[in-house]
């Protein structure tokens, strides 16, 4: 990757192992990317991190981009736990103690560190985006529901026990985050015998079905789960008492050839159209000659169903 003419600056973070950011001089916006199973923050979202500078597009270059990266293989209610850390050192500038006593290391793609004052100087976001690509969605949406849960009198009862009305408002933080999604894990997996003869799936992503069978995160997200049974009853009902909290709501983007999810949203959501001839792992993928991906974090409300 040549530095010239390129306006995002690498830095790496402490923690989690693999983290990174790519900075601007003056952002408007976080973009936090979330990976999904047997992915990692690189390769999953290599794509993303070349045309953010090469679409010369001034909303990619006022746009913080912070990619996430976190152990697949474990229970997905202790990854939305750290995940929400995480987004509280995005949110503070990385300001946190922990950073100052554990420095960036070298740095990434052979090029300059930014200076840590770089990272240190972010202000206040005008808005955050979260982008999620499969069990990336679910960490996120449980991210959600944990925060409106800290709001609830008693935790346990959930979105049905008695939730102060009077939220609190920052200007920025991940309840009023825009989710946008990559076929997310939400409504469950499908690595089942159905995919055994789907006839359109990669052989790549029979692989990934394979290996996610033989985990425990997929008890987590097979269809029919307690949990995703749990995730979205409880965000419905929350989005039913709280509907001006945008991160209760997302847009997700499927490929016509999914194999792996099921293609589905809740009742709070946007329906996306399907995209012809892309699969799990290829949909959010973007390329010059498949900008869509682009063009779906920018503004995913141009791809919603109307019909």
């Amino acid at each position: 990757m040549s530095s010239k003419n390129l306006s995002h600056i690498p830095v790496a973070l402490p923690r989690p192992d693999g983290a990174y950011a790519l900075l601007v001089e003056e952002p408007q916006r976080a973009i936090v990317f979330v990976h999904g199973f047997f992915g990692n923050a690189r390769t999953t979202w290599r794509a993303f991190q070349r045309l953010a500078d090469e679409v010369c597009d001034d909303w990619w270059a006022q746009s913080d981009l912070y990619f996430y990266c976190y152990d697949s293989w474990s229970q997905s209610e202790f990854q939305a736990q750290d995940f929400r850390e995480f987004l509280k050192d995005v949110l503070q500038g990385f300001r946190s103690q922990s950073y100052v006593d554990n420095p960036p290391p070298a740095s990434l793609y052979d090029r300059r560190s930014a200076d840590k004052a770089l990272l240190n100087s972010r202000k206040e976001y005008r808005e955050l985006l979260i982008v999620g690509h499969s069990t990336g969605g679910v960490i996120v949406r449980q991210a959600v529901v944990q925060l409106m849960d800290a709001y609830s009198n008693t935790k346990s009862s959930g979105p049905r026990a008695s939730i102060s009305k009077e939220l609190p408002k920052p200007k920025v933080g991940l309840l009023d985050a825009s989710l946008r999604l990559f076929a997310p894990a939400n409504c469950g997996a499908i690595c089942s015998g159905r995919l055994a003869i789907a006839g359109n799936a990669p052989v790549s992503e029979i692989i990934l079905a394979l290996i996610l069978r033989s985990r425990p995160l997929f008890e987590n997200i097979r269809e029919g789960s307690t949990l995703l049974e749990r995730l979205r009853s409880n965000t419905e009902a929350y989005f039913e008492q709280f509907p001006a909290v945008k991160a209760l709501t997302a847009h997700s983007l499927f490929g016509k050839d999914e194999a792996i999810v099921t293609a589905d949203k809740y009742d709070c959501d946007r329906r996306c159209r399907g995209q012809e001839s892309q699969s799990h792992t290829t949909i959010c993928k973007p390329s010059r000659g498949f900008d869509i991906p682009m063009k779906f974090v920018k503004n995913p409300k141009e791809f919603v169903d109307n019909g």
